[in-house]
């Protein structure tokens, strides 16, 4: 059965419309900050901790050291 190019047309469309209906733009989402109640995961000695949001510093020109994950970490 061939299809014309009409028909092939609102068959990709409505294909499209299926998959971008189920899709959240996550660009358009608030921007959230995280707080004192917020963990933040980091990979340490090849296994996934976490530090609170309240022991991280603020790093240098906003970054964090090495050292300031690693001391945010050990507890």
């Amino acid at each position: 059965m061939l299809m014309t190019d009409d028909e092939i047309r609102v068959y990709v469309e409505g294909r499209i419309k299926a998959l971008t209906d189920g899709m959240v733009d996550i660009a358009r989402l608030p921007q959230a900050e995280p707080d004192a109640g917020t963990t933040l995961p980091f990979v340490k000695d090849e296994r996934l901790v976490g530090a609170p949001v309240a022991r991280l510093g603020p790093g240098e020109d906003g970054a964090l050291t090495i050292a300031e994950i690693d001391e945010a970490t050990k507890y």
